[in-house]
């Protein structure tokens, strides 16, 4: 893959445009430095094979899409589609001006549900669902940066109360007071969402 340039920076890495040198398609790139010896902080790690391991599972049209992984002396990588335009936060400073884009807006309601319902029907929940971690690609959009997602499948429980809030504002009532909370935390996180985009 060559790099076409930096789209962004994530919780743990680099994201990047890049180009396959086989097929010329473009695709996002989500990277890690492993560092000398593979120092990286545990749960960097954790979060990074956590990543890794939902994306293999996810297949819905709103759901960004891992086309592979890899890793090198100085890197682990994700290759996914699609390369967003820009992340939902963007897209709605740009619809305040624009017509066009502002009646896109009402669309993205059902995609976000049926792709967080698709989540939670596979019991996985996001946890952390904002406008920065929702991608836009021309006229759709998709839940992306799944690094602290959970797969509940195998627990007794579908609820937890070791995560903590990454993005305050989004978050639940029983997430900002490290309750336990499931599935409704997503729902409440993307119900934020609905309210920012209609304001």
């Amino acid at each position: 893959f060559e790099s076409k340039g930096k789209l962004g920076r994530g919780a743990f890495g680099v994201v990047d445009k890049v180009v396959s040198l086989i097929t010329l398609q473009e695709y996002a790139r989500k990277r890690m430095r492993r560092g000398n010896n593979f120092t990286k902080s545990k749960r960097e790690i954790k979060e990074f094979k956590a990543e890794l391991a939902i994306l293999k599972t996810v297949n819905h049209q709103h759901c960004v899409k891992l086309v592979g992984s890899y890793t090198d002396p100085l890197y682990l990588g994700l290759i996914m589609d699609p390369v967003a335009d820009c992340d939902l936060s963007t897209f709605l400073v740009e619809a305040l001006a624009n017509t066009d884009k502002k009646s896109l807006l009402r669309g993205y309601f059902g995609c976000l549900a049926s792709a967080l319902r698709y989540l939670h029907e596979r019991q996985i929940r996001h946890r952390d669902i904002k406008p920065p971690n929702i991608l836009v690609k021309g006229d759709n959009v998709y839940l992306a940066d799944f690094g602290i997602a959970l797969d509940w499948s195998e627990m007794t429980r579908g609820t937890t109360t070791a995560d903590t809030a990454k993005s305050p504002i989004y978050c639940a009532p029983e997430a900002a007071r490290s309750e336990p909370r499931g599935p409704s935390a997503d729902i409440w996180s993307l119900g934020c969402v609905f309210v920012e985009i209609v304001s």
